[in-house]
């Protein structure tokens, strides 16, 4: 059924429908969860689910099945457990590139102080204090710096939601923080990294 979630640690074959997997939409033929299934310490957190977008019929196995047949056939089961373990490694690899090539953004406190208050940032306390003796707050985005720019919280009028604001000039426009502006958004910056 469309938005269901197929449990983990099984192998997965897609005979009819449209699954979401790791942000790609695979189809009929296409398959996922080996590493779930042949790499035994992967962690908890590493499993991922895929996501039904149609109405979705699968083949799947589970991970005893695989191990239950190493026996009848080692060569094969080495084969499957070496394409997974490099195919893990490659994924590995390529999170990480993402990562160290990620650069921070500074923004515009005006386009700051929207993405806060829309919640497409998070913030959190600092446990200071501005001189106006307003606490303030920090963005939690390893993606996007507050350079000169305190972040605080308004005090909510009756029937208002409270509101944060950003004090302090930021730059006219989104800026990387080697100084060069952003061409085509912040947005497909962030998307990138």
């Amino acid at each position: 059924m469309p938005k269901d979630r197929p449990p983990p640690k099984r192998l997965y074959l897609i005979t009819q429908g449209v699954a979401l997997y790791k942000g790609e939409q695979m189809t009929i033929g296409e398959s996922w969860g080996a590493e779930d299934v042949l790499l035994l310490d992967r962690k908890k957190e590493r499993r991922l689910r895929a996501f039904a977008m149609t109405y979705l019929h699968v083949q799947h196995l589970d991970g005893s099945v695989l191990h239950g047949l190493k026996d009848e056939f080692p060569r094969a089961h080495r084969l499957c457990r070496l394409w997974t373990m490099m195919h893990a490694v490659g994924e590995f690899l390529v999170e990480n590139l993402r990562k160290t090539r990620a650069r921070p953004v500074l923004l515009p406190s005006t386009d700051l102080e929207g993405k806060i208050n829309m919640r497409q940032l998070r913030v959190e306390a600092t446990g200071e204090k501005n001189k106006e003796g307003n606490d303030l707050y920090r963005v939690v985005n390893p993606h996007v710096v507050t350079k000169g720019q305190h972040i605080v919280k308004t005090r909510a009028k009756a029937g208002e939601e409270e509101r944060f604001h950003v004090l302090g000039a930021g730059p006219q426009q989104a800026m990387l923080m080697d100084g060069r502006s952003l061409v085509g958004g912040v947005e497909a910056m962030m998307l990138s990294a």
